[in-house]
């Protein structure tokens, strides 16, 4: 990849640019968008994907005819073709993502199961323990439900309730409570545990289980990309830094 040219080419200025490039946020994903734009230089993008592309770009922007299309070129100094190819880049980013790193996907996939899974549960955090313990038998008897507790201490600051959190990925969770949740099957009550200062009481309520299909197939290649394209930017920091002092 003859990046390293290219890239002197665009920022042959002086080290003041580069530090201010790199102060202001801007150097790496400039980095990065060059890396892509080098390694996709060779790929085209079919025309009706291209083409749904657009219009979904329109339909979010309510660029509903051709006079606003080009009014928002004009306001954002682009041409027709640089919008293009704003659009064309994801695009091709994904092609190539999947076609360097497909082979692979479905392997981290497995390997990451556990944290990809989302349950839904429910939570009371109370700080004294006691009536931690008094909710949880109340629950557990089915005397009150999760909505009646709700109710009858809501006005009383030293409680918390989520009767619905989620879905989110267990990899989310604090270490106890996910150690509980990823293993119990739905519906079924934790004892009050002690979570820095609130003894927290946990239901499952539903686990929703991912599958490797398409999407997630794209998000496993995205994680090995920019696992590689981070370390690429970085090594290409050095380098620019480098040669400014070189120089």
């Amino acid at each position: 990849m003859d990046l390293e040219k290219r890239l002197f080419d665009y920022l042959d200025t002086s080290a003041s640019t580069i530090s201010k490039l790199n102060q202001t946020n801007f150097l790496r994903p400039f980095l990065k968008y060059l890396i892509i734009e080098e390694l996709t230089k060779d790929l085209e993008v079919p025309q009706d994907i291209l083409e749904k592309s657009f219009n979904n770009f329109c339909i979010t922007n309510r660029l509903d005819n051709k006079a606003k299309v080009n009014n928002f070129l004009q306001k954002n100094y682009l041409t027709y073709q640089e919008l293009i190819n704003q659009i064309s880049h994801p695009l091709k980013k994904n092609a190539y993502m999947l076609s360097e790193y497909g082979h692979l996907a479905e392997n981290l996939y497995l390997k990451r199961k556990d944290d990809l899974d989302k349950i839904i549960f429910s939570q009371i955090c109370v700080k004294d323990r006691n009536s931690a313990y008094d909710i949880y038998l109340k629950l557990e008897s089915r005397e009150s439900s999760f909505g009646e507790i709700k109710n009858l201490f809501r006005k009383k600051k030293e409680f918390i309730f989520h009767e619905k959190v989620g879905p989110i990925n267990t990899s989310s969770l604090e270490p106890e409570m996910k150690e509980f949740l990823v293993q119990q099957t739905e519906d079924e009550l934790q004892e009050p545990i002690l979570i820095e200062d609130f003894w927290v009481i946990l239901r499952l309520d539903k686990k929703i289980d991912t599958v490797f299909d398409d999407q997630m197939k794209l998000l496993m290649v995205t994680e090995l990309f920019e696992e590689w394209i981070q370390n690429e930017i970085q090594d290409m920091v050095n380098k620019l830094q480098n040669w400014h002092n070189y120089k």
